[in-house]
Formats: C-alpha cells, structure tokens, sequence
C-alpha cells in the first residue's frame, strides 16, 4: 500500500510539474514579444536621433553646396576674361606675325 501511495504520490507532482511547464510554455511567446519590445525602444530611440543627425547634415550639406556653386558662379566670372576675335583668326599665325615686321 505504501509503494501505491508513492507512486499515486510521485505520479501527482509530475502531473502538477507538467502542468506548469505547459503554462510556461503557452506563456513563453507573450513574455518574448514583452522583452523584446523593451529591448527595442533604446534602438528605435537611437534611430530616431540618428534621423534627425542625417537630416540635420543633409540640410547643412545642401547649403554649403549652394554657397559653394555661387561662389564658384562667381569666381569664374571674376577669374576668365573674355576675348573677341581680332580679324578671321582669333589666334595669330607665324605669317600675320611677319606682315607685322
């Protein structure tokens, strides 16, 4: 009667315990969805700033562009003068140099 009643005994935990490894398995994706949604918010956090950073660049990078090519604009306005073709050749030839003499 004895060994009946450990076995009848033993035969409970382990249906207890397996009870509740079943709720923790049924459990185990809503606590995995929990965890890895805290996880998340730091990096969702650096990605929005890092968003913010690289708009903020792009903006500063498109003005220093646009100031660059207005100054470049007029630098080489400043820099190359023009010049209007004297005669049929706009550059001299050895012969025109000597008619010249």
């Amino acid at each position: 009667d004895e060994e009946i009643y450990q076995l009848r005994q033993s035969v409970q935990e382990l249906t207890d315990r397996s009870r509740m490894l079943e709720q923790v398995v049924q459990e185990l994706p809503q606590i995995y969805r929990q965890k890895f949604s805290e996880r998340m918010i730091p990096v969702r956090e650096k990605v929005a700033m890092l968003q913010r950073e690289n708009r903020q660049l792009h903006t500063e990078l498109q003005s220093v562009s646009y100031r660059l090519a207005v100054r470049n604009r007029n630098i080489t306005r400043i820099d190359l003068p023009s010049f209007s073709p004297m005669g049929d050749s706009p550059i001299p030839t050895f012969g025109s140099l000597e008619s010249m003499a």
